[in-house]
């Protein structure tokens, strides 16, 4: 899956707000360990860096742009993206040249807390929640292991006490995706 990650869920981490880090967190680590896509705008990249230098100092923030070009793509700016978000009448040019980006680009998803931002957007737009939500049923519904828990017991030709599987809910598969993000769960497919 590859999905553009507008500059607010990036400085979400960056300068762990409060409100929002935790969620944000987690599709960059998500984009960190290649289970999708990460695309950002080169728009984006000056806006982030002038708040890095101010949030830390020039160097740190210079470390940080570094970092961020390793672990998202980087989309480069054609003229082509500003004639064509110049004529979206967006009060928000930035974000008009990201949707035209990812338009270009064929990516599946605009990531944004905020997707009244992109409401024209051609390429769906999803909160970060809701990502999370597809990735963990596209990726992790049959991949994660866990310890399996007994729903009842079965009496199969006289033998009892036989644990039966259960279909673990969304919310148990996030808690093993939360694991995983950490470090704590292995992964293996059943395939």
């Amino acid at each position: 899956m590859k999905i553009l990650v507008d500059t607010g869920t990036i400085l979400d981490v960056l300068c762990k707000r409060p409100e929002h880090y935790e969620i944000s967190s987690k599709i960059w680590k998500c984009c960190e360990l290649g289970l999708i896509e990460g695309y950002i705008s080169a728009l984006s990249i000056p806006g982030i860096e002038y708040i890095l230098r101010n949030e830390f100092n020039n160097k740190k923030a210079a470390q940080i742009i570094r970092q961020i070009t390793f672990i998202f793509k980087v989309i480069e700016l054609k003229p082509s993206d500003l004639r064509e978000a110049s004529e979206m009448y967006y009060s928000d040019l930035e974000n008009a040249v990201s949707m035209c980006q990812a338009k270009r680009m064929k990516l599946d998803h605009i990531i944004s807390k905020k997707p009244v931002y992109f409401r024209d957007s051609r390429v769906p737009v999803l909160k970060p929640e809701e990502i999370l939500e597809e990735i963990i049923m596209e990726n992790f519904a049959d991949k994660i292991k866990m310890k399996p828990k007994i729903s009842n017991t079965l009496n199969y030709n006289g033998i009892t006490n036989i644990p039966s599987a259960k279909k673990y809910s969304i919310d148990e598969m996030q808690i093993s995706f939360d694991d995983y993000l950490n470090g704590n769960v292995e992964m293996y497919n059943y395939g």
